[in-house]
């Protein structure tokens, strides 16, 4: 993947591949057409399985025939919540329909061995430049809350498996070119868990906790432990939220006051 990405990063303008974008498409649905590329990439330069996140529950479904456990899985494993699955889910893709898992952690799952637990979870990106400047907020990255309720449940009832847990964010940053054609202008990865969260943007508590952050200004410290993750989690959700709190009590005191100004001004008014 590494290469996948200095080969893209390297290559002059002529030479970089494109992505068709449907032209309804907005949000989060931009991204989809660069997961399919990027499968497509990696199974043509990677020896090992990599599979789409819908394919490789799929797969676990039709391998398991009847005697699928859900609840040994979620168990088992330190992925299986994360990706969203449940009983719901099995039920659909017994059925043959395609499940929505638009909150899982990885979109593209590299099996890097024997064991279920031996996958890597990538989490695609895609963000559109400007005179290759991104435009917009930061992509989403992953819910703080989220974050933290699957650290709780893996140090707490899995801990033989935190050396496991593996999830990569790539992010292909593209330049509309016409129409609906992108060209891929950049390519960055880099390891969730391994990230410097002292250096991130504030969590955005106003969008569902997230972890916002252009992947490109990601800064990871390359020798920390999933353990010194976990903390410096737990101080950047408190301090960020102390700031916001403290911040929206100001403006709902402010907005609260005004209100009742204006109620007793019309009241005086009235009686006048």
């Amino acid at each position: 993947m590494e290469r996948l990405c200095s080969q893209i990063n390297s290559m002059g303008e002529s030479s970089r591949p494109t992505v068709e974008i449907p032209l309804e498409a907005t949000g989060s649905a931009t991204g989809l057409p660069f997961e399919k590329w990027f499968l497509t990439e990696l199974s043509k330069n990677m020896e090992i399985k990599t599979m789409g996140k819908s394919a490789f529950l799929k797969g676990l479904v039709i391998e398991s025939g009847e005697q699928f456990d859900v609840s040994n899985l979620q168990k088992e494993t330190w992925w299986a919540k994360v990706q969203q699955l449940s009983p719901n889910v099995i039920k659909q893709l017994e059925s043959g329909k395609e499940p929505k898992l638009q909150q899982a952690l990885g979109d593209v799952i590299v099996i890097c061995g024997a064991s279920l637990n031996d996958i890597v979870l990538v989490n695609v990106k895609a963000t559109e430049l400007v005179e290759s400047k991104p435009v917009g907020r930061p992509p989403n990255i992953v819910s703080a809350l989220r974050l933290i309720e699957f650290l709780i449940d893996l140090f707490r009832d899995r801990p033989q498996l935190k050396e496991k847990v593996h999830v990569w964010i790539v992010c292909f940053e593209y330049t509309l070119v016409s129409g609906s054609k992108a060209r891929v202008d950049g390519c960055h990865l880099r390891d969730m868990f391994k990230l410097d969260l002292s250096k991130a943007p504030p969590i955005n508590f106003d969008a569902a906790i997230q972890i916002q952050w252009h992947v490109r200004d990601m800064v990871e410290a390359t020798n920390m432990t999933l353990d010194e993750f976990s903390r410096q989690l737990v101080n950047k959700v408190t301090t960020d939220w102390r700031k916001f709190s403290k911040k929206r009590n100001r403006q709902w005191e402010g907005l609260g006051k005004e209100l009742l100004s204006v109620l007793d001004n019309r009241s005086k008014v009235h009686e006048k």
